[in-house]
């Protein structure tokens, strides 16, 4: 399956597509591909990709901060 189509299909119906981005990002580094492949695939800028990827190190999520429980 190509990088376009696994980063496509992490946008559900229910997901938000910045937040589906995220995701994406999560499963390519994950997946061991190089950030500059993410940026070409998930179309985020470098530095999002670079942040996502230091918060996926540091908390195991991509999601900025605490998600409420409502």
């Amino acid at each position: 399956m190509p990088l376009t189509d696994i980063a496509n299909e992490t946008c559900g119906p229910n997901i938000p597509p910045k937040e589906g981005k995220l995701w994406g990002v999560f499963y390519l580094n994950k997946r061991g591909v190089s950030q500059s492949a993410i940026v070409k695939t998930v179309k985020l800028p470098k530095s999002t990709v670079q942040n996502v990827v230091c918060r996926i190190k540091r908390t195991g999520s991509p999601l900025y901060g605490k998600r409420s429980g409502a």
